[in-house]
């Protein structure tokens, strides 16, 4: 398999390079608390870039470390969405306790992690400032396993704590940072970067209220080190795998990753964002599995719901090549114990649009979370070529303790698709107010973790390798799947497509209401059914083909 490479990042041994910033701050952690630290791995970085594409992205081997202890941070949305944050502790029983409430200079959103959490500039070799940015830290790592790594021996062998700073759907959560452990910071400081070759310099400083607040000594609070870029010719003999692929060179409004979401399979997708809010550094000829496993979202929409992120990207890369056949671990950590809760959470997302045949559809995205104590695991068994047996099982502590016939799975064999889909997960409805319903022909889904909902619930999976999520779906060759949903997770589906959405033409305007159930043939064994039932009310106004929609409270 060819592997797309938009860019060669190569670095020296590992280094550390720092320069000063304002005196003053000379306190060290206090016993007990984390004490982080700017660590850079080497001096100077060479890019290479491809012919034909101006955009770059390299990872610039920056780091934020935590040691003498683990930083923990606990975040939940404020009334307007933005994050509180208060440094934590857990005891031996997992119990958090407040140490004291972060202050920001910014507000932001959940996934954002730290907001403002670094300044940085970036020179030419001439000494004139090219950019300057104020940049985001989740400290979580953004969702890569890669994006985190390890400092020293003085902490955990393997990471514990979330491996992301949550989404736009996470109620709950606390992330942080391993003690020896660091992660990834400031790497979005050349998305869409399109200056010439050459020489600069990049200088990164913690803002001063995060310096003061983790106590962070002056010589640890900033780094620089130095950049080589540098434009090569495209390797490959296909101009399909090469930038622009002979078409224009991109732009960052139309380069894939801008267009790209994890909607592969109908729509499926991580609510998620990185903290640099990111688009347009990606390929813009990607895999063609992964394009046409993309193909079917609406992008209008993966914009609103700022879907454009790596993460959307790994999520669109495994699925687009179900024939892979790793496994999703039922339950990694093997703490989850008894049944899943499925909750259907409010539909979002909402807006009119006209398709090519001049429907007019209302497209949405809702989220089916599991909010129980123990896992949702289903299993398929192969019957024939279309079909095949599915199984939910109960497990213990990681281990299988009871199963229940829970219907069947699907073969779907549309372009795009090509996977299995279970068949009983969810149902979406549009309700007028007497009481007629437009439903949405989308009835099969490809479970898996999208968003974490609530990382605080008891056996809630911490930490989720997205990377492995092809596993969930299976290919036409497969005897037999698994499809899991962690405790704490939800998985996140966008209905962009005629069939999907609901065809709303010829409807009048007024008040209507769409209505997410999850479980509708109550074939799955959950802890409670109370909450399998969302309703969201929206406002239809407009003229045909310009028509609004307005969430009403």
């Amino acid at each position: 398999m060819k592997i797309n490479r938009r860019f060669m990042a190569v670095t020296g041994v590992l280094a550390l390079t720092t320069v000063g910033v304002a005196q003053g701050w000379s306190a060290m952690a206090a016993p007990g608390d984390p004490q982080l630290s700017l660590r850079v791995a080497s001096p100077h970085l060479q890019i290479e870039r491809m012919e034909g594409d101006p955009y770059i992205f390299a990872e610039l081997g920056t780091y934020i470390g935590a040691t003498n202890a683990a930083l923990q941070i606990e975040a939940m949305p404020a009334a307007d969405g933005t994050a509180d944050l208060w440094l934590v502790h857990r005891d031996a029983k997992g119990k958090i306790t407040r140490d004291r409430k972060i202050e920001t200079p910014s507000r932001g959103p959940m996934f954002l992690g730290l907001p403002d959490f670094l300044d940085v500039e970036l020179k030419s070799s001439a000494g004139q400032v090219v950019s300057q940015q104020k940049l985001g830290f989740c400290p979580g790592g953004d969702w890569g396993q890669s994006s985190q790594q390890r400092l020293d021996a003085t902490g955990p062998a393997e990471a514990v704590l979330a491996n992301n700073c949550g989404s736009e759907l996470t109620k709950h959560i606390v992330y942080g940072l391993d003690k020896g452990w660091a992660a990834g910071v400031g790497n979005e400081l050349l998305n869409n970067f399109a200056g010439a070759d050459g020489d600069y310099q990049v200088t990164l400083k913690i803002a001063p209220t995060y310096v003061r607040q983790f106590a962070i000594p002056a010589n640890k609070a900033s780094a620089s080190l130095t950049t080589t870029v540098k434009t090569v010719p495209c390797p490959y003999e296909d101009p399909e795998w090469c930038p622009g692929g002979g078409e224009e060179p991109p732009t960052p409004e139309t380069s894939a990753t801008a267009r790209l979401s994890a909607g592969a399979h109908a729509g499926h997708s991580a609510q998620a964002s990185t903290g640099s809010h990111g688009s347009g550094h990606g390929p813009a000829k990607l895999d063609p599995l992964v394009r046409a496993a993309a193909a079917d979202v609406n992008a209008k929409v993966a914009r609103t719901a700022t879907l454009q992120s790596s993460v959307a990207l790994r999520i669109a890369q495994a699925k687009g090549h179900p024939e892979r056949t790793n496994r999703p671990s039922a339950d990694k950590a093997g703490k989850s114990s008894g049944l899943p809760d499925m909750v259907a959470l409010p539909a979002f997302g909402m807006l009119a649009e006209t398709d090519e045949t001049g429907h007019e559809q209302l497209t949405f995205g809702a989220n089916i979370a599991n909010l129980g104590s123990g896992p949702l695991v289903v299993e398929g068994y192969r019957v024939n070529d279309a079909t095949m047996t599915a199984m939910q099982w109960e497990y213990r502590k990681g281990v299988p303790v009871k199963s229940y016939p829970a219907g069947e799975f699907e073969w779907d064999p549309r372009e795009g698709h090509m996977h299995w889909h279970f068949e009983d997960i969810a149902q979406y409805d549009l309700v007028a107010a007497n009481g007629s319903i437009t439903r949405s022909g989308k009835q099969a889904f490809c479970l898996a973790p999208t968003d974490p909902i609530d990382l605080t619930i008891p056996g809630a999976e911490q930490r989720v390798n997205t990377d492995r999520l092809w596993s969930a779906c299976g290919g036409q060759s497969a005897l037999w799947i698994r499809e899991v949903l962690p405790a704490g997770w939800g998985d996140t589906y966008f209905q962009g497509l005629p069939g999907q959405a609901f065809d709303i033409t010829g409807l009048p305007n007024g008040t209507y209401t769409v209505r997410v159930t999850t479980n509708f043939r109550n074939r799955l064994k959950e802890s409670s059914t109370t909450n399998n039932v969302s309703n969201a009310k929206i406002l239809l106004e407009g003229s045909p083909g310009e028509r609004t929609v307005t969430q009403v409270s």
